[in-house]
């Protein structure tokens, strides 16, 4: 009986210890396959993406870690690999799948910055045929069966204290990687983001290992050299050189005087000659109109200069001063004298300035010929590319390519460039504050009313906040153009110009003064497919024809803008009121890489850096209905572009615009790709902050102003820099 017992006991001790050692077994592999996990992820990650052969041996293993972290950090919060493993896994999966459709569609990766932007994003996704491919199929597929693996073999913390100081350690682990991977193996190995060859970067580091890195250019540090007491010293400077400008202004008014027979004394105050009375009254006026406001406020504030006079609001002036005549109306900047375009004149030798300021954004438009020559069987460009009487004309640069339109606006309209702003970043999601000083205070402040037009969801790259805050009165957008006439699933540009004309035809006076900012969507990206609304009717010859599909619906649908665009200048030409009519594309197109290749003449990853700037040139145009000199004005920055059209305008501009219009004299172009002088010479960014540049003092303060344009916290802001003083009546 004893015997008995003894042996039921032994069977209960090894059916205690097997089951024991089962659970040990199943619990180890179920930490076995949560820490493969990642190890899987990545292989499923970068199959998807296309490559998992491209990427160097040693990056791989920052990927896998890093994608780690993930699982850890999930397992460490639910306590379990049946929720981590999932949830983790498959957000991964979804992330690699997008970004290989992104990068299909629009030939640039999927950034940190784009995340804030998804809204955005997928109202536009309509326009792109979604097609999964084989490797997608089969990696979603392994990953299926993985996960169902996890959920019969799972590794868990069951117990309280098991997931206080399991979930505890697991989370430190993670966050310890974290901080080492920042403060020693970036720095150590120097890991970097080249952004002329973003693709290149993605490709042989491995898309989580670029996206880690890419973190630590959200945060931006102040320049060298930046402080509030040279931001003074830049400040005092434009103002120095506008007084300068002033007094050359005033002392060829008096040699006028001159020649009209005056001599020593006569009408001039305390017996002056006629060129020492104009300057010293030219820069006594200018004095006062730094206190009262420009001609063009006081006069914007509706009210006579002998009335403003009377009620103390204004310096008492003839009304000769006023009109302009003996002395000549100053005016803000200027071009050098051998690339100035000549303010138009009225016909009583008044300095016209348009009622009507019409700025239009125009959705990738782009003559594909900067990046090399190809045949059509019929112009794509027909009217625009004969526009001369009334234009000037050159080509715009713009800081991005195939996407990220915001960041063009955002140049065109504050004047900051992308290239000194953190890498990648979307500048409307972070650095628009209210009232931030742009193309819009600086016509406000003249008296013009601000209205912004976009025919999609106002909210797109939060441009809904950010035209708030630059000041726009009216933000006409989505549901608006309702009704619309549209080309493939985007209101046309012929509708988008209609709905300008009608909101010109509502001013209550013909009179006021109207600023329109346009940024049209007709030929918005996804250029492929059938539509019954659209007809192909340019399309590539020779050896060309028929091989690029996108490229030829691309040029196809400009055809449509160019025709739309004349139409829009012929009704402007038969108004009365000064119209100026300003014209660029905000990027090139996304179309096929090989038609770029094919038509430069070689692979896009040989071209040399200096001549990249061919991918982001635009054309713009600045046309009015009334008569002004033409020029063709070559390369030009997005960012000095809103300054000449204040110059050519006859408007005065804000103390930045003006150091913008000087810094153009010297630098015609700032980009993330370099700079280009005058002279056409490229400096990389490495050799701009060198010595050997002739540019780098100037372009050192430039990138200060930018700093405090738009990073610089509210109450540290030089305001005075960036806005005019508005003396519209209230």
């Amino acid at each position: 009986m004893t015997e008995m017992t003894n042996k039921a006991a032994a069977a209960k001790r090894c059916r205690k210890v097997l089951e024991i050692e089962i659970r040990l077994f199943w619990k180890a592999a179920g930490f076995l396959l949560l820490f493969l996990m990642p190890v899987a992820s990545y292989l499923v990650f970068e199959t998807v993406t296309g490559n998992l052969q491209l990427i160097w041996a040693e990056r791989a293993v920052l990927n896998i870690l890093w994608i780690g972290v993930f699982y850890l950090l999930a397992f460490a919060i639910s306590g379990t690999s049946r929720i981590a493993v999932p949830a983790v896994s498959l957000l991964l999966f979804v992330l690699a799948v997008a970004e290989a459709l992104v990068v299909e569609f629009r030939g640039t990766p999927i950034m940190v910055w784009d995340l804030l932007a998804v809204r955005t994003a997928m109202t536009v996704a309509d326009s792109y045929v979604i097609e999964l491919t084989d490797e997608m199929w089969e990696a979603g597929s392994v990953l299926l069966w993985l996960n169902l693996l996890v959920l019969v073999c799972p590794a868990r913390l069951r117990w309280w204290k098991e997931r206080l100081v399991g979930g505890a350690a697991f989370a430190g682990a993670a966050v310890g990687f974290v901080c080492y991977f920042y403060l020693s193996i970036v720095p150590g190995q120097v890991l970097e983001i080249n952004m002329w060859e973003m693709n290149d970067t993605y490709e042989h580091q491995g898309y989580i290992l670029v996206t880690a890195i890419s973190l630590k250019y959200i945060v931006k540090q102040p320049p060298q050299g930046y402080s509030a007491e040279r931001l003074e010293e830049i400040y005092a400077k434009v103002a120095e050189d506008a007084q300068e400008e002033g007094k050359e202004i005033y002392g060829k008014a008096a040699g006028h005087v001159q020649e009209e027979g005056g001599a020593a004394g006569d009408g001039c105050p305390d017996g002056n000659r006629p060129q020492e009375w104009a300057v010293n009254k030219g820069k006594r006026i200018e004095e006062e109109w730094a206190v009262w406001g420009t001609k063009e406020q006081i006069r914007a504030a509706g009210a006579a200069p002998g009335e403003m006079a009377q009620r103390g609001i204004m310096p008492e002036i003839s009304p000769e001063e006023w009109m302009g005549e003996g002395l000549a109306e100053p005016i803000s900047g200027g071009m050098e004298a051998d690339s100035a375009v000549d303010p138009a004149m009225g016909s009583s030798g008044d300095r016209i300035q348009p009622v009507n300021l019409i700025c239009i954004m125009n959705e990738s438009l782009s003559d594909l010929r900067v990046a090399g020559d190809f045949g059509t069987n019929q112009e794509y460009f027909p009217f625009l590319g004969r526009l001369q009487k009334n234009t000037v004309r050159g080509n715009l640069c713009m800081p991005v390519f195939g996407a990220w339109t915001s960041n063009s606006e955002f140049e065109f309209l504050t004047g900051d460039s992308m290239a000194l702003l953190p890498s990648g970043v979307i500048a409307y999601q972070f650095y628009v504050k209210p009232e931030t000083g742009s193309l819009v205070s600086t016509l406000k402040a003249q008296g013009y009313e601000a209205v912004a037009m976009h025919p999609y969801p106002a909210a797109n790259w939060n441009r809904d906040r950010c035209y708030a805050n630059m000041g726009f009165d009216e933000f006409v957008a989505g549901e608006d153009y309702e009704g619309c006439e549209t080309i493939r699933n985007y209101v046309s540009d012929r509708a988008d110009y209609q709905k300008i004309i009608e909101r010109v035809e509502q001013k209550q006076d013909p009179d006021d003064r109207l600023f329109v900012f346009n940024v049209t969507m007709q030929n918005h990206g996804g250029y492929e497919g059938t539509y019954g609304n659209f007809e192909e009717d340019v399309w590539l010859t020779g050896g060309m024809q028929g091989k690029y599909p996108k490229a030829e619906q691309y040029l196809s649908l400009i055809r449509q803008s160019d025709e739309a665009f004349r139409e829009l200048t012929e009704y402007f030409e038969n108004q009365k009121e000064p119209t100026m009519i300003v014209m660029f594309g905000d990027h090139q197109p996304g179309i096929e890489d090989e038609f770029y290749d094919e038509i430069y003449g070689t692979p896009s990853e040989n071209v040399p850096l200096e001549e990249r700037l061919m991918w982001y040139e635009t054309p713009f145009v600045i046309w009015t209905n009334y008569e002004q000199p033409e020029r063709d004005m070559g390369r030009l920055g997005a960012v000095f572009l809103s300054s000449y059209v204040l110059e050519l305008a006859n408007l005065e501009l804000s103390p930045f615009q003006k150091f913008l219009l000087e810094m153009s004299k010297s630098v015609r172009v700032v980009h993330p790709v370099g700079c280009y002088g005058k002279d056409g010479s490229f400096y990389s960014w490495e050799e701009v902050r060198s010595a050997a540049c002739p540019y780098q003092e100037l372009i050192a303060d430039y990138e200060c102003l930018v700093y405090n344009h738009s990073m610089e916290a509210e109450g540290r802001r030089l305001k005075k820099m960036f806005r005019l003083r508005d003396t519209r009546r209230r």
